[in-house]
């Protein structure tokens, strides 16, 4: 990241979390890149229709989209004192996430932060449908944030790699982990690790689904077998990074499983892994790696997506509104 960089960071307008500023404040000191403070709102009882916008809603909406410019404008100021080059802007637009994406596509920042809270099991259900379109439609890397502060000590950072493709990954979208995690590594003096998971259990289970008669795999050897593929690929796609193997895990299981695990244990700060988007129907019934496991990572997660990625969200929206 360089002082030509911009680090956009999201506060809801009903938000009292204000991390994801404090994250963009970490990532931004000692690179000069300037922070812009970014909300989209939107009221359906005062927005009105294009037609049929009365001077009663205008003012309305001038007075609610100044309110949310103050609040962050409350937020810019004590990083502004801390030497932070930081600008805000607010637009109406709806839904939030396009709003968003809408802001990236004319902005084109370096990065994109959000904030929310990680969720315990029976409080998954209420995570927010905005944080999983965003992770299909952002084109720049999003950063969700999980908690407070990050520690003054060294950032412990996990590229999440998948060189199988088992998942439809482009290939290219491992080396842009990677990229990634070890820039920021590098930049903050942070530590980096990787981690790959394989699931010998699927092959398995595939093999005996797949055969016209009753077979008695021999479970151990396949594991082994499905191990070693892995490796290979893992240590092939590694060969241009010079990551030390004692930072390379290598892990039986469904990611979706094995990651938070992994996460708690490592006391991983933040973990850089890769989404890519799908149409719906394939959503409904594959999801993808990154939204299977969002909600279980009690860290922060940092989402990139492949230099081939197309974004869906349309440039322009009918409920944006610019006061006069």
């Amino acid at each position: 990241m360089t002082d030509k960089d911009t680090i956009l960071a999201v506060i809801d307008a009903d938000a009292e979390d204000l991390s994801a500023a404090e994250r963009a404040a970490y990532f931004a000191e000692g690179s000069g890149a300037r922070i812009e403070l970014f909300s989209s709102i939107f009221d359906p009882y005062i927005a009105g229709e294009r037609l049929f916008d009365s001077e009663d809603l205008i003012a309305a909406k001038e007075k609610r989209l100044a309110e949310q410019r103050e609040k962050l404008e409350d937020v810019a100021r004590p990083l502004r004192d801390d030497g932070f080059d930081v600008v805000v802007d607010v637009v109406w637009d709806e839904p939030v996430y396009e709003g968003v994406v809408r802001k990236v596509l004319r902005t084109k920042p370096a990065m994109v932060i959000r904030n929310n809270h990680y969720h315990h099991a029976l409080q998954r259900g209420l995570f927010s449908n905005d944080d999983w379109n965003l992770i299909r439609t952002c084109p720049a890397p999003l950063l969700i944030t999980r908690h407070g502060k990050h520690p003054s000590e060294r950032m412990n950072i996990c590229a999440a790699v998948d060189p199988m493709h088992a998942h439809d990954k482009p290939a290219e979208l491992d080396h842009e982990i990677l990229k990634t995690a070890i820039a920021i590594a590098d930049r903050i003096e942070g530590d980096v690790s990787v981690v790959h998971c394989y699931d010998a259990a699927a092959v398995i289970a595939g093999m005996a689904a797949g055969s016209m008669t009753p077979i008695i795999p021999d479970t151990e050897q396949i594991a082994e077998q499905v191990r070693d593929e892995h490796w290979v690929s893992v240590a092939k796609l590694l060969e241009p990074y010079g990551v030390a193997k004692s930072d390379v895990h290598h892990l039986p299981g469904n990611p979706r499983m094995v990651l938070p695990g992994f996460v708690a244990e490592q006391k991983i700060d933040l973990m850089v892994m890769g989404a890519v988007s799908r149409g719906f129907l394939e959503r409904t019934f594959i999801g993808n790696t990154a939204e299977q496991v969002l909600d279980r990572m009690p860290c922060d997660l940092l989402i990139i997506k492949p230099a081939s990625f197309e974004c869906t969200v349309k440039a322009d929206s009918r409920h944006r509104f610019h006061p006069q």
